[in-house]
Formats: C-alpha cells, sequence, structure tokens
C-alpha cells in the first residue's frame, strides 16, 4: 500500500473517529460521572422560593440506583422514585445554606420530580427538580443574603445560581447573575 493511501486511509479513520466522539462529549461536556446543581433564588415579600435541581450523569446514576430501587428487583417502579426523590428533596434541602442579615433560614422543600433521561449508550441519568421556600424574617431593615450550595462538595460538574426578584422587590446588589445561561 502506498504511503498516500495510507495517509488518506488515515485521514479518513480520523475524521469518522471525530464525528462518533465529538458528540459523546457534548453530551456530558465535564464528563459521564458529573453530577451537576442549579439554584434559582426568587425573593418575595416573605419568603425566598428556590428552584434547585441536581442532573446526575451516568455514573452517579448508577451508583445511585441499589437506593432507589429499594426492592431490588432491578426496576424502578413510581412508588420506589417518589419515595427516594422525597428523601433527597429533605437531604438536599437541608445542605442549601441560606443566610438572612446573618441568620440562618430553615430551606423547606414543597414539591419535587424525578426523571430518567437516557443519556450516552441509553444508560439513565438522573434529573431531581426541588422547589422549595425559605421563609424571611419580618424586618424594616434591608434583607442581605448569603446562599451556599453544600451538595456534593467533592464531585466535578457544572454549577450555576441566579436570583430574581418579584416586580415589588429590587436587588440593589448581587454577584450572582439575576438570568440563567
Amino acid at each position: 500500500m502506498s504511503l498516500t493511501r495510507k495517509r488518506i486511509i488515515s485521514t479518513l479513520a480520523a475524521l469518522l473517529a471525530l464525528f462518533v466522539l465529538v458528540p459523546a462529549a457534548w453530551a456530558h461536556p465535564l464528563g459521564n460521572f458529573t453530577i451537576s446543581r442549579y439554584t434559582r433564588l426568587e425573593l418575595q415579600p416573605e419568603a425566598v422560593e428556590l428552584l434547585y435541581i441536581i442532573d446526575m450523569a451516568e455514573i452517579p446514576t448508577f451508583q445511585e440506583r441499589p437506593q432507589i430501587d429499594s426492592s431490588g428487583d432491578g426496576v424502578i417502579d413510581a412508588a420506589e422514585a417518589e419515595t427516594y426523590a422525597s428523601q433527597q428533596a429533605h437531604t438536599l434541602a437541608q445542605n442549601l445554606s441560606l443566610m438572612v442579615n446573618s441568620q440562618p433560614v430553615v430551606v423547606t422543600p414543597q414539591s419535587w420530580t424525578i426523571e430518567f433521561p437516557p443519556g450516552q449508550g441509553d444508560l439513565p441519568t438522573m434529573r431531581l427538580e426541588v422547589t422549595a421556600t425559605a421563609v424571611l424574617p419580618p424586618t424594616d431593615q434591608l434583607w442581605q443574603l448569603d446562599y451556599s450550595d453544600n451538595n456534593f462538595p467533592d464531585r466535578l460538574g457544572w454549577q450555576e445560581t441566579v436570583v430574581t426578584a418579584v416586580p415589588d422587590l429590587n436587588i440593589l446588589q448581587s454577584n450572582v447573575p439575576t438570568e440563567d445561561v
């Protein structure tokens, strides 16, 4: 086989690999082992409404599966998914730290949903959405809020926090955006 022909075949093989492998990287840009987190805090006159989303890639979803499938039959039914989601919603909320004027405020889950969208190789991923409320203390002064997400501190993953306010309230200063990516 000529050197030119080998180069052409090598180039075509590299291009084919590029078209096959790049979409896989686009699915989870940080990898199949990540746990990504999103928080939207909406300031209201008497409370902060939180939307908290956990997006687990294939490997952490696989690792969680034995905790979700409580019957151990290899199938996650609706009741098992709901029980797991409820437990996780409360655990995740406990690890969300919201301070108002230097005082801790309890974040209470109100509702949650869980789904298992297919990921790479049709392996399941997991998306858990939690809606929670934190009641603000009555005050005549300005509120200063400090928020931190202490869930999965040792896991790689994308993180985003945004803060918004209902029309009656003004955000005077923030170190996070008011619109999500």
